[in-house]
């Protein structure tokens, strides 16, 4: 049930982001550290990708919503590597490279 995705491929854990609830968010993010691995959690809610290659992170930071932002920020910091946290929330190939190709952010974290 904490990894079940509708007919497009989203999941509970996209809507609680996409629609900035906290509490909701928090709440999902309890049942799955209590219930799955730390792989399972890492690949399936920090850095999976939900839609169309974004994650979390990238959702949060698309709809504005600042206190989800933060707070998935803290989860990454507490279950990811510099690396991951690099790769996957920080810059997905479509943020590394414009639509010149080009690298449009070399800062790191």
């Amino acid at each position: 049930m904490l990894l079940a995705k509708a007919e497009n491929k989203t999941t509970a854990w996209y809507w609680a982001v996409q629609k900035g609830t906290l509490e909701l968010l928090t709440k999902i993010w309890e049942l799955v550290e209590e219930n799955l691995t730390t792989e399972e959690l890492k690949n399936d809610f920090l850095i999976a990708t939900i839609i169309n290659g974004y994650t979390a992170w990238h959702l949060s930071v698309f709809s504005g919503k600042i206190k989800v932002l933060q707070k998935i920020w803290e989860w990454a910091k507490e279950k990811l590597t510099k690396e991951e946290i690099k790769m996957k929330c920080y810059y997905t190939q479509t943020v590394r490279e414009g639509r010149s190709g080009t690298r449009q952010h070399t800062g790191d974290i």
